[in-house]
């Protein structure tokens, strides 16, 4: 088991192997009229969006169309270098 530290504020994100996952999410008092924090509304997006089967497969299709085209521009670059 490894441990992460975590400061007050911070959010974190756990995907386990099994295909569950878990969330850490600061504690939010009563009293705050503070606007949430970027990195907080943030993390809540990403957890709906890890429970919106919608959502996964647009994310996973927007990721692979990133690493596909990355993969070119990564192959493009190789074969100039070859020349």
């Amino acid at each position: 088991m490894r441990r992460l530290a975590l400061e007050e504020d911070d959010v974190a994100i756990i995907l386990k192997s099994d295909g569950s996952c878990e969330a850490s999410v600061p504690t939010l008092k009563d009293d705050q009229n503070k606007v949430l924090s970027d990195n907080l509304f943030l993390g809540a997006a990403v957890m709906n969006a890890l429970q919106n089967e919608y959502l996964c497969t647009a994310i996973q299709k927007a990721l692979y169309e990133v690493c596909k085209s990355s993969e070119k521009k990564q192959n493009f670059r190789r074969k100039k270098k070859a020349r």
